[in-house]
């Protein structure tokens, strides 16, 4: 199973790869969608082809955006203005050498602005990459210049992170301390995934089987409908393996589901839940009933990116042939919906229950 988050005053302290892993969909929208938006609103001297090229532009920055708030492992940083004011000032108040201050407000400063920092360098690094790969796409363009900002936010994070790194590694050992002397470690604290967790990191190889599978087909078929050559369904596979991947890269962080779990048992606690409202009691049941959930919802999402792949191909080819294949997987996809809407209802169940005691 994956480490849970361990508790100082009743602030988590996620591990590093946790926080690292909530970016992830985020930076991998950003490498694949600058080069792409780079290609498609560029001409080859650099210069924008359309008046409206800052409507996708935004659009690609709004879905980062809510991808780094449900995908992400931080911490909240504090509901209203003046909660986050006194965090800043906690914060500026911590000693430079020594323990950290016992205040949870201090603790929870720490906690929030190191992993804060640890996700702003693994984005803006991804942002970094996506630019040398737009560089490679529309050379014309000046992106030493435009990644000036990107260079400096990234500096200013590392410096703010080296401050901070040293009292956030004590808060972990202390917390470790405490889960082991304190018999605070329990099977209830293994993180399950929000519904919002699942879908935001279902987001990179939902876009890459929704766009790439128009593409391969446009690029492997002539415009009678045949294959171009005895090689043309090798790119479809190379899609579905790469969407496989990197799927499995991003995913949302969860306990791993043995061989030997009866699925048929998990399947019936989504169907109690949903029925009755309830979890059940035994609270390693209620954990891997919750990771089956997530398997549910996260196959519901990538059939709906294959039947939208499947229109979208219907479409450009003008083929009756894609529409009933787009149909056959729609009623497939129905079954799996009433599937994925029972695992919802539990995660939300189970979430609520978290919040509630």
């Amino acid at each position: 199973m994956d480490p849970p988050a361990q508790q100082t005053a009743d602030v988590p302290v996620p591990f590093v790869g946790r926080v690292v892993v909530g970016v992830l969909p985020g930076a991998v929208v950003a490498v694949l969608g600058i080069p792409l938006l780079a290609w498609w609103l560029m001409d080859e001297a650099g210069d924008a082809r359309v008046g409206w090229w800052p409507v996708p532009v935004i659009a690609l920055v709004g879905l980062v955006a809510l991808l780094g708030h449900y995908a992400g492992a931080t911490p909240p940083e504090g509901r209203t203005r003046t909660e986050r004011k006194q965090m800043e000032r906690a914060l500026s108040a911590i000693p430079r050498k020594g323990p950290v201050p016992d205040d949870p407000l201090v603790r929870r400063a720490v906690v929030v602005s190191a992993c804060n920092n640890i996700a702003a360098l693994v984005f803006l690094g991804a942002v970094l990459v996506g630019m040398a790969l737009g560089a490679g796409v529309r050379p014309g363009y000046s992106w030493f210049a435009a990644s000036g900002g990107a260079v400096g936010l990234a500096v200013v994070a590392a410096l703010q992170l080296r401050r901070h790194w040293a009292n956030y590694q004590a808060l972990h050992a202390r917390a470790h301390a405490l889960a082991v002397d304190g018999g605070l470690r329990q099977v209830d604290a293994v993180p399950v995934p929000t519904v919002g967790q699942v879908l935001a990191h279902s987001v990179p190889a939902v876009l890459v089987l929704a766009a790439g599978v128009p593409l391969v087909v446009q690029w492997t078929l002539d415009g009678h409908g045949d294959v171009l050559g005895d090689w043309s369904h090798l790119p479809l596979i190379a899609l579905i393996t790469v969407a496989s991947v990197l799927h499995a890269l991003v995913r949302a962080p969860r306990p791993r589901l043995g061989v030997d779990v009866d699925r048929g048992a998990m399947q019936r606690w989504l169907v109690f839940a949903a029925v009755s409202r309830g979890l059940p009691e035994n609270p390693r049941t209620r954990i891997t009933a919750g990771a089956f959930a997530c398997q549910q919802l996260e196959a519901a999402v990538l059939m709906l990116a294959g039947v939208a792949s499947l229109i979208t191909t219907a479409i450009i080819r003008s083929s009756p042939w894609w529409a009933i294949v787009g149909a056959l997987i729609v009623l497939i996809w129905t079954v799996q919906v009433i599937r994925a809407r029972r695992g919802w209802n539990y995660l939300q169940l189970l979430h609520a229950g978290d919040r509630t005691g």
